[in-house]
């Protein structure tokens, strides 16, 4: 039986090697004799298939050839269709005289050598072949002594023309694409074909003035928004100096008397004499006059100053809106803001950690095929939210940017303050409780304050926004978490960026700041912990960076001086669950002097019952908190009351923005507002 097999294999490996050998091609005029006239026509069905490709399907054709052209129909009644005149097109033309035809006679076919591939045309009636290879023989003569071309009115197609209905598959014209030109052409034709030459030569010209001209006009609109950027930076500066004169003034001091003439710079006097020439003026002009020139004065700077930050920063269509209560945020007075009196803060929780319930991977898997959620010795009595705010435990950093002349000394301080709120997960075991969608949270001290709010629930997402002298922080918080069983690690990622604006001396300033990608492991090694980066001024480093995220940040100036820029402070409650003693005041209970909304985390009773050391309470309440949320989701949309999914105009990302109302509406206890009921089980 196995010698069957192989001397089968070997019968068909004989069977298509001896179809693959090529025959003698027709011979070529002028070395074969053209027949006297016009050979006559040939007719039938025959097949037309690819060579060497075994997929492709062996398509059948109605042809005929006539005059040097093989021209070929989808059947018979297209044919009669044309010959009628209801139809002026054919499926394909074949130019016979322009390429190779080699007959292979053992398998009743003919090969139609083209450039690119190579057709198998075969009669279906084998009878005929004998025909066809005289029609084919006599009409390739035919063409090439230059028969056929007048009489048909066309060069010898190189790609089928469309038929009446506008289609046509391409795989119904296999050959088309690969005819090539027969060399006949008629004069006027090559002319044409001249004349589009030069046409397509000249369009390719213009098209390149146009884009030279086009870059022209750029560079100078680059030029023109830079100069306008720096004008714009000018008279902020400017504007601030006034805002000190007129403010020396009003105290009684001698400040810089400023004229219209001299509002965009500083008073240069060229001698003494002018110098006490001004100063004899200035004790001329009585103390009303001087403050109404003042007014009028800053009055037109102000103006000047929109309408140049019009022009140098105009919006776009789909980002007009985006910003403008954040906007008027940051462009308040540079000088102190007082959200709230000192207050003490407590030092300790009430309970201290429990121990966490040992699962194993056994009973990970089991969780995880029942979609159980985490035992809540899992969790820390902090919400998301609080976490959140965790983030700006060194606002200092911004407040000390905002002061900072040096923009280099500004950029080195905002990435400080971005790897300052890593340190806080040093010794943190625990995550954070998920939040109820429409949660919210707020923590005011003297210089600064933050609110945010649970905006959605699935896809998890928290929205926060704090404020200081000089600087406003906002951001959207969407961490995706994966889990790896294998190797024992958690991976955190954020793909939205933190938002950042500080009025500096120079204008208004504008950060993104992107978030880390997180990999959560067991090595404790501090070598892990290690960062380094530069500063760049231009394509020159201007300063570079090296510390750790847990510890302290240092920047280095080019000329080898260290300054520190952060230090973190060297303190951990490993017993109240590796808390520093900024997140011990997260969840200090509310008292009515707090005017909390009823959606605050800090009124949350399963939290609550987590940070007083009770977990089996605080387990059945999540989980009647968690059944009550799938019920209002069911039933009730939600929107967000503080914040506002807007489009941002410089990371050109979609992330929720504050609306601004919170603190108004806290000041008024909330009168009139409506919360939904989520803490209530």
């Amino acid at each position: 039986m196995p010698s069957e097999k192989k001397g089968s294999y070997l019968t068909l490996k004989r069977m298509r090697n001896s179809s693959q050998t090529p025959g003698e091609p027709l011979p070529d005029y002028p070395s074969a004799k053209c027949p006297e006239g016009c050979p006559p026509p040939v007719r039938g069905t025959v097949t037309l298939k690819e060579r060497n490709k075994r997929w492709r399907r062996t398509r059948r054709f109605y042809a005929e050839l006539a005059r040097g052209h093989l021209k070929l129909w989808k059947n018979k009644k297209e044919k009669e269709d044309k010959d009628a005149g209801l139809t002026s097109a054919w499926s394909t033309k074949i130019d016979i005289g322009a390429v190779t035809v080699v007959p292979e006679k053992k398998q009743q076919r003919f090969a139609l050598q083209f450039p690119k591939n190579t057709q198998i045309l075969a009669p279906v009636d084998a009878s005929t072949y004998d025909v066809w290879l005289e029609g084919l023989r006599h009409h390739r003569l035919y063409k090439q002594a230059g028969g056929g071309g007048a009489a048909e009115g066309t060069s010898g197609a190189t790609s089928p023309p469309q038929d009446a209905s506008g289609e046509l598959d391409e795989n119904d014209n296999p050959v088309a694409a690969h005819s090539p030109d027969d060399g006949s052409a008629p004069a006027n034709e090559e002319k044409k074909m001249c004349e589009g030459l030069e046409a397509t030569a000249k369009v390719m010209d213009d098209a390149k003035e146009l884009f030279a001209m086009s870059l022209e006009v750029a560079s100078s609109l680059v030029g023109t928004a830079e100069q306008l950027n720096k004008l714009q930076r000018q008279m902020k500066g400017t504007l601030v100096e006034m805002k000190r004169e007129v403010m020396a003034i009003k105290a009684g001091g001698r400040g810089l008397q400023l004229t219209p003439e001299s509002s965009m710079h500083t008073a240069r006097f060229k001698s003494a004499e002018e110098l006490e020439a001004f100063e004899d003026a200035k004790e001329k002009q009585s103390a009303v006059a001087l403050e109404q020139e003042k007014n009028d004065l800053l009055e037109r700077s102000r103006k000047v100053l929109e309408e140049t930050q019009r022009v140098a920063e105009p919006p776009s269509d789909q980002m007009s809106q985006t910003s403008g209560a954040v906007e008027e945020a940051v462009t308040a007075p540079m000088q102190p803001v007082v959200f709230c009196a000192p207050r003490p803060r407590r030092t300790c929780l009430p309970a201290k950690m429990m121990a966490a319930e040992g699962l194993g991977m056994g009973g990970l898997a089991r969780m995880a095929l029942s979609r159980a959620g985490l035992p809540v010795s899992f969790f820390e009595p902090l919400s998301a939210i609080q976490f959140l705010c965790e983030e700006l435990r060194y606002n200092q950093l911004l407040a000390q940017a905002v002061s900072a002349r040096d923009p280099v000394d500004r950029m080195a301080l905002v990435a400080a303050f971005a790897v300052s709120g890593y340190s806080n997960t040093k010794g943190r075991s625990r995550k954070p409780l998920n939040p109820i969608l429409g949660e919210s949270f707020d923590y005011v001290e003297p210089t600064w304050r933050f609110h945010g709010e649970q905006v959605s629930h699935h896809p998890p997402i928290t929205a926060g926004f704090a404020e200081g002298t000089g600087w406003v922080w906002w951001q959207t918080m969407d961490p995706v978490t994966t889990t790896s069983k294998l190797s024992g690690t958690i991976e955190l990622t954020q793909s939205l960026p933190i938002r950042l604006k500080l009025a500096t001396a120079d204008g208004m300033e504008q950060y993104a700041i992107e978030k880390v990608h997180t990999t959560i492991e067991k090595p404790t090694d501090p070598e892990k912990r290690k960062l380094r980066g530069d500063i760049f001024k231009g394509e020159v480093v201007a300063c570079r960076l090296a510390g750790h995220w847990d510890k302290q940040l240092t920047k280095v100036a080019t000329t080898g001086a260290q300054s520190s820029l952060f230090q973190a402070a060297d303190e951990e409650f490993g017993e109240y669950y590796g808390f520093n003693s900024f997140t011990m005041t997260l969840n200090e209970p509310v008292t009515p002097a707090d005017s909390a909304p009823p959606t605050d985390s800090r009124l949350r009773p399963d939290q609550r019952a987590l940070e007083n050391g009770n977990p089996g309470q605080a387990a059945k309440l999540k989980k009647k908190l968690e059944e009550a949320q799938r019920v209002r989701g069911k039933s009730h949309a939600f929107t967000p009351l503080w914040f506002d999914n807007m489009g941002d105009e410089m990371t050109q990302k979609s992330i929720y923005m504050p609306n601004m109302k919170y603190w108004t509406e806290k000041e008024r206890h909330f009168a009139g507002v409506h919360f939904p009921d989520i803490f209530t089980v």
